[in-house]
């Protein structure tokens, strides 16, 4: 070999070797850590969660800049800096109660936003409702975008569409759980489903996560616990679902204790939590690698 051939090989290799990890984010204890996504590097974001009521449901942007996380419980929502220091907290809409309970926090993948869920009262039929909401990243022009009677939790589709609960009824009939869609744009504060993004006809669906290219959806199913089916997620198989027709690609984990599962930046893996630990998995299907061995709700980002 020649050697100007052999410098451009060694070169090719050590750019490789020394390309930068995509970066997790997610619970450990009652605090947050980050670490690259293969479980090295391992950092604490926070050091105070046993005194302020406990960290839950990271999110991260695409590219790894920005965060939005729950804090106690009943929960507030914050959005900060990647690394958990210049803190925004989101204040309740002023259309309910100064201290409202937010049950769930999604940044957009640019961003830029940031959506949750809060409850309020239904004056009209009784009980609570769970209203979704967007704002700008620091809590700027916030908005309803989804009905009352909706789910206690909330995904981006893209920067500016969320992921919501399907609709009562198709052909065949669907339960509500039983499917993710799109909000109509034309019924922009009620939310009324558009475009279903998935179906499964026999399981309930939680925790969406949504490809960058939108091809893809990924989520966790599971059979139904009940009629009223209010949890923010659950535990199930990792199902990967075409974003065009709904329908199931292909089941990721079969094992009835998964949850969580989100997509790598580039689309081509999903890390999930299972038993107390985050795993990952290809896309294109095989065996799931443990990469975290304590960690919950992991959250991925460049």
């Amino acid at each position: 070999m020649r050697l100007g051939m052999a410098l451009t090989v060694v070169g090719t290799l050590t750019a490789a070797g020394n390309a930068a990890a995509s970066t997790l984010v997610y619970v450990c204890g009652r605090d947050l850590c980050t670490s690259d996504d293969r479980g090295r590097d391992r950092e604490g974001l926070t050091r105070d969660g046993a005194r302020v009521g406990g960290y839950s449901r990271p999110t991260i942007d695409r590219a790894g800049r920005r965060v939005a996380f729950k804090l106690g419980d009943p929960g507030r929502v914050f959005t900060a800096d990647a690394r958990a220091r210049r803190r925004t907290r989101i204040a309740p809409v002023p259309d309910g109660p100064r201290d409202a309970t937010q049950l769930d926090a999604a940044i957009s993948p640019d961003g830029r936003r940031v959506a949750w869920v809060e409850t309020r009262i239904n004056v009209t039929f009784g009980g609570s409702d769970f209203r979704r909401y967007v704002a700008g990243a620091r809590g700027e022009s916030p908005r309803q975008v989804a009905a009352n009677g909706g789910r206690p939790f909330v995904g981006w589709f893209d920067p500016l569409t969320i992921v919501r609960e399907g609709p009562p009824a198709e052909v065949p009939p669907l339960r509500p759980d039983q499917s993710l869609c799109l909000p109509d744009s034309a019924t922009a504060t009620n939310g009324v489903c558009g475009h279903v993004i998935a179906r499964d006809p026999a399981r309930n669906l939680r925790h969406p996560s949504v490809s960058a290219n939108r091809r893809f959806v990924v989520a966790t199913a599971y059979a139904p616990p009940g009629d009223d089916d209010l949890s923010i997620d659950h535990t199930g198989a990792t199902v990967l679902f075409n974003a065009v027709t709904g329908a199931v690609v292909r089941e990721l984990t079969r094992r009835p204790r998964d949850s969580g599962p989100v997509f790598s930046p580039d689309g081509r893996s999903v890390a999930f939590e299972r038993n107390g630990g985050i795993w990952r998995v290809r896309v294109g299907g095989g065996g799931a690698t443990r990469i975290v061995r304590s960690g919950r709700q992991p959250a991925w980002g460049r």
